[in-house]
């Protein structure tokens, strides 16, 4: 429940920013940024230095866990990296983007049956 109420929270504070961009409220769209970064720091942002030990052997944690860690980081690297371009292309819609990932990751993961046992 957790991870999803943090992505219920990424997919409704994106909406917002989009809302009170588009419309010129500049306290709806400041309050939803903290909104969405809360929402990931509670739920998605831990998900990759939790979920290692999980899925490795314990022999290979360490240089695994390297780079998988080094993974997470480029692909946010990635994301700030094309955010510039995303914004002016899209303008106000930017954040509908990562509101529309974040819906289907959430319906995904309702969905989709767990298969760890």
């Amino acid at each position: 429940p957790l991870l999803l109420t943090s992505q219920t929270g990424i997919c409704i504070s994106s909406v917002l920013v989009v809302v009170g961009s588009l419309h010129g409220y500049n306290v709806l769209v400041v309050v939803s940024v903290l909104l969405f970064v809360s929402s990931f720091a509670i739920g998605l942002g831990p998900i990759p230095y939790l979920i290692i030990s999980e899925i490795l052997p314990t022999h290979c944690v360490s240089s695994g866990g390297s780079i998988c860690l080094g993974l997470n980081w480029l692909c946010a690297f990635l994301v700030g990296l094309t955010f510039p371009a995303l914004q002016s292309a899209l303008g106000g819609y930017t954040f509908l983007v990562f509101a529309v990932i974040t819906a289907v990751s959430g319906f995904a993961s309702i969905f989709i049956p767990e298969v760890f046992q």
